[in-house]
C-alpha cells in the first residue's frame, strides 16, 4: 500500500465551495444547500512519493453524508482543474464509521479483507447513478472512492464536483481537495 508522503492533516474546516441549485426553481442557492450540503467536509492535499509512470492509484479520502430524508441520486462525478490524471472509475461505498475510512491505495481497489471492517465494499455502487439513502447514525458516511491513472510526469486535480438530484431539485457539490501523483520526489506538491 502506498501512503501519501504529504498530507495537510487536521484540516477539518468546511471546504465546500458554491453549490448551485439548477432544478425546477432555478436560480442560485446558498452555499451547502441540498442533502449533501451543510456538513463539515474535510479537505486534504495529498501528494505521493515517486511512482512509476502510468500508475493506478485509488483515493478514498472524501467522505460525505446524505442529511436529507429522501434518496439522492448522483448524476456525475468529475475532477476540477485536472492535469495528467485520468479517472478510471468512481464508487460510493457505505461506511459505518466504526473503524476508519477507505484511505489511499496504490493500484486498483483492494479486496474487502484489506479494508477496515467499517468500509462495506460489497455494497459499493458506481458513483454516476448511485442512489444514496439518508445516512443514519452519528458516525456513518459514504466514502467516495476514485480510481485514477497517472498519464504524465505529474498528475493533479484541484477539486471534485458532484452533481446530484433529490426530490426534483438538482445540486452541485464542489469540494476543495487536492491530489497529486508524481514520478519524481522533487516535483512540487500543491497545497489547498
Amino acid at each position: 500500500m502506498i501512503r501519501s508522503a504529504f498530507r495537510a492533516g487536521a484540516f477539518t474546516a468546511a471546504v465546500l465551495a458554491t453549490i448551485a441549485l439548477t432544478g425546477c426553481g432555478g436560480g442560485d442557492a446558498a452555499v451547502n444547500t441540498g442533502p449533501f450540503g451543510g456538513q463539515q467536509y474535510r479537505g486534504d492535499a495529498t501528494c505521493t512519493i515517486a511512482l512509476p509512470p502510468h500508475t493506478v492509484y485509488t483515493d478514498g479520502d472524501l467522505a460525505f453524508r446524505n442529511s436529507g430524508g429522501t434518496i439522492a441520486v448522483i448524476d456525475k462525478v468529475s475532477f476540477d482543474h485536472v492535469h495528467g490524471l485520468r479517472l478510471l472509475a468512481a464508487y460510493t461505498v457505505p461506511n459505518t464509521g466504526q473503524g476508519g475510512g477507505y484511505g489511499d491505495w496504490g493500484g486498483y481497489p483492494p479486496p474487502q479483507r484489506d479494508l477496515p471492517a467499517s468500509v462495506i465494499w460489497a455494497d459499493r455502487q458506481r458513483a454516476d447513478g448511485a442512489h444514496i439513502p439518508h445516512t443514519a447514525g452519528t458516525h456513518a458516511s459514504v466514502d467516495l472512492v476514485l480510481v485514477t491513472e497517472l498519464t504524465a510526469a505529474t498528475g493533479t486535480f484541484r477539486g471534485i464536483s458532484i452533481y446530484y438530484h433529490a426530490t426534483g431539485d438538482h445540486y452541485h457539490m464542489d469540494v476543495n481537495i487536492v491530489l497529486t501523483l508524481r514520478t519524481k520526489n522533487n516535483q512540487p506538491c500543491p497545497q489547498l
